[in-house]
């Protein structure tokens, strides 16, 4: 009976760990958006905190030990954010279609790798309050987009196929553009899904160190 209780006990801290571990994930995601977006003359660098500097000592002690490691371990990795922009659209439409994607939760729609969150996909509404130029940074498409959509990446994960098949699925839907945390370039779905060199970078400025060997 002492065996049986201490496996319950056992899969009920695991369960816990893991629970934590997304939340606390989840959480640096959205903060991360609010570091100032580089503007295009500055030299492209990662502009948000690492994932570390938003678990507290409280959050992480509350963590089992096992699965505490694995935060302290994985936390080092910094989050990362791509955007599709999009036009002719309704934020509607696009929630039904993100749905359909990923059908999961609903909004915020989650995008799992081996049971574990690696993209976390939401609606896009500060662009006018993190870019100074978000009214003129759209200037070849006429204007400001109908609807942005944000794919968070989680620092427990490298990212790129996730993301080109986002990008590739979005923008096969609807008419727009994708940009990463660079905002140097306005992509297109088949430049993101090719994997074009523009300017001397790939999309996904974590992968600018590749970018020659493309």
């Amino acid at each position: 009976a002492v065996g049986s209780c201490s496996s319950v006990f056992t899969s009920q801290q695991s369960v816990f760990g893991s629970i934590c571990i997304c939340a606390i994930d989840f959480l640096a995601s959205r903060s991360s958006r609010a570091a100032k977006r580089p503007r295009d003359n500055q030299p492209l660098q990662w502009t948000g905190p690492a994932s570390s500097i938003l678990v507290n000592s409280e959050l992480v002690g509350a963590v089992p030990a096992i699965e505490r490691r694995s935060v302290i371990r994985q936390r080092q990795l910094a989050l990362r954010s791509v955007f599709a922009h999009l036009w002719n659209t309704t934020e509607g439409e696009v929630a039904a279609a993100l749905d359909r994607l990923y059908p999961t939760q609903g909004r915020p729609w989650v995008l799992e790798v081996d049971g574990d969150a690696c993209l976390y996909v939401d609606f896009y509404r500060d662009g006018p309050v993190e870019d100074d130029e978000w009214h003129t940074r759209f200037s070849s498409r006429a204007g400001p987009p109908a609807v942005s959509v944000i794919a968070d990446i989680s620092g427990r994960h490298e990212g790129w196929p996730e993301v080109r098949d986002f990008v590739a699925r979005v923008l096969g839907t609807f008419d727009g553009v994708a940009t990463d945390d660079g905002w140097l370039h306005l992509w297109s779905r088949d430049e993101v899904q090719n994997d074009h060199v523009v300017a001397g970078r790939k999309f996904g400025y974590w992968r600018d160190g590749d970018s020659a060997a493309g």
